[in-house]
């Protein structure tokens, strides 16, 4: 499943920009989330993204502002991403 998650956020968490809070990096995050749960579905674990997530995070290029600490990072993207399952799952 864990590498099923890390195909389908490729096309946002493959840039390396992808933890900003620029426009770009937020839309390729919600479809990137959307793909995930279309090829996917709803029953995902928050250890199966956050895991995949971090496979990303640690191959992210440094530039300036890139973050010298991930873990963080990765848990507040993964929050998002799980409220965004939750409510897709719930209707």
């Amino acid at each position: 499943m864990e590498d099923k998650i890390y195909e389908a956020i490729q096309g946002w968490a493959g840039m390396p920009t992808w933890y900003t809070t620029h426009a770009l990096d937020e839309r390729r995050f919600n479809e990137a989330i959307a793909n995930m749960i279309e090829t996917v579905g709803v029953d995902i674990q928050r250890e199966q993204f956050e895991t995949a997530l971090m496979r990303y995070a640690t191959n992210t290029p440094a530039m300036l502002g890139t973050p010298k600490e991930w873990g963080s990072v990765v848990s507040g993207f993964t929050e998002k991403a799980m409220t965004i399952i939750e409510y897709e799952a719930s209707k």
